[in-house]
């Protein structure tokens, strides 16, 4: 039995939970440090077999985090001087830095480190000049010194590009399953948005609203965040919009069912992050068993082209996508077969129980053996 630490800036990640779980399943003392940006958890608490240690500092995301992340920075590096663990799994350049810096001190090089690279830092949250080459220099340094390496996307292998190390594993942001309900072929086309309303989304949110009212299909929007007021009065503009605010876990499977489309655009203008992104939101739509509309030139545009799960757009071009949007009506039983492909494409590919064997011999395989 191993002691196993994982940290992130997040609580209650999905994909560092999912670890936790597995790994503390196999009997291994597992502990998650983690940043509770609303305050509301315990500062320490043991649940499912897990001890977590939680920096309880109320904070907003992105740019509004950042005079608060030398805290995080100081505690984490507190933390890491005062224990022992045979592996570390820091999450972003954030937990990757603090441990690097604890081990180093520690004289600790028999630690193992796995980084957990799900955002590459200077392109999805400081994406500034000088600053972003500045940090994309460090995190490549960083990376290249670490003992293993988990992607959230093969694609990020372009991001990186720099030395790597020997073990790498894709493990992707794979949702808890969802239940496959068919749409009956009925009624207008419905095309479902359910996801973060951040700045960086404004644009393409805004111009597909404008979209679906030419093409006349119904266009369904749920979700939160700090462009939520201003998408609700937009969307009350439109009669074919509906705003459903932020939907519950236990609703997901209802609005995922009642579509035909899920809106799954992610503009590579917009962040760099996005062409290399298989965002969670896309995996729930595959698992959901609904085909996609994605941006051209992502990477997604690859995984849909490839098993023809959906249809890769440019919004920019504006008659072509109402043309799309007009024919599919016409086209029900190929958007049905499209949406079977697309859940098979995530049993076979992308569900968690088809990686977790492959995460557990990465994590064991370390263990003692650097």
């Amino acid at each position: 039995m191993a002691r196993i630490l994982l940290t992130a800036s997040f609580s209650g990640i999905p994909r560092v939970m999912r670890a936790a779980r597995a790994l503390a399943g196999r009997g291994h003392e597992v502990f998650v440090l983690e940043w509770d940006r609303g305050g509301n958890l315990p500062k320490e608490e043991i649940k499912d077999g897990i001890t977590f240690i939680r920096y309880r500092k109320r904070s907003g995301y992105g740019k509004r985090a950042a005079f608060n992340m030398i805290g995080w920075l100081i505690f984490q590096l507190s933390f890491l001087l005062s224990k022992e663990f045979d592996v570390i799994q820091p999450q972003n350049l954030d937990s990757l830095l603090p441990t690097y810096i604890a081990l180093r001190i520690l004289r600790r090089k028999d630690v193992p480190i796995v980084y957990d690279l799900a955002d590459f830092y200077a392109d999805a949250y400081l994406n500034i000049w000088p600053i972003n080459k500045i940090v994309a220099a460090i995190e490549r340094k960083l990376i290249s010194r670490v003992n293993a390496l988990i992607l959230v996307s093969p694609a990020q292998i372009e991001q990186i590009r720099s030395e790597i190390p020997k073990k790498v594993l894709c493990v992707y942001n794979s949702p808890d399953d969802i239940r496959v309900v068919e749409r009956s072929n009925e009624g207008d086309l419905k095309i479902l948005y359910i996801g973060s309303f951040e700045r960086k989304r404004l644009k393409s949110l805004l111009k597909f609203m404008e979209i679906s009212a030419q093409a006349g299909c119904e266009f369904i929007l749920g979700g939160f965040g700090e462009m939520e007021d201003y998408i609700r009065l937009k969307s009350s503009e439109y009669r074919n919009v509906r705003f459903i605010g932020k939907v519950d876990r236990k609703d997901m499977s209802k609005y995922y069912a009642e579509a035909d489309i899920i809106f799954s655009y992610f503009d590579p203008k917009e962040s760099n992050n996005y062409k290399v992104a298989v965002p969670n939101k896309f995996l729930e739509a595959l698992a959901s068993g609904k085909p996609v509309i994605v941006a051209e030139g992502t990477f997604l545009e690859e995984i849909v082209k490839k098993y023809q799960i959906g249809f890769p757009v440019n919004l920019e071009r504006e008659e072509e996508v109402v043309a799309l949007l007009k024919s599919l009506p016409m086209e029900r039983s190929r958007l049905v077969e499209m949406g079977r492909r697309a859940r098979k494409v995530y049993e076979e590919l992308f569900s968690w129980d088809k990686i977790m064997p492959e995460y557990l011999d990465l994590i064991e395989g370390l263990i003692g053996n650097v």
